[in-house]
């Protein structure tokens, strides 16, 4: 669990003590192609994640049941 401060519903965490999982992988000949989450906040009204997605991946579309924002 990430370590984290909590003050009037702000939540701060350091990203350093949030582990990366791997959630999706493909394979483009021999080299592998990933999505890796580091999951910052998961609520029943916010999810919070640091995303990183590997050159060459490719994913289909797809939906989320909450509002999304990518930088």
């Amino acid at each position: 669990m990430p370590t984290s401060a909590q003050t009037d519903g702000l939540r701060i965490v350091n990203i350093d003590d949030v582990p990366s999982r791997e959630v999706v992988a493909q394979m483009h000949g021999e080299r592998r192609a990933g999505v890796h989450l580091q999951v910052l906040e998961w609520t029943p009204d916010r999810f919070v994640a640091h995303t990183r997605y590997d050159p060459g991946l490719i994913l289909a579309r797809h939906a989320h049941k909450s509002d999304s924002t990518f930088f």
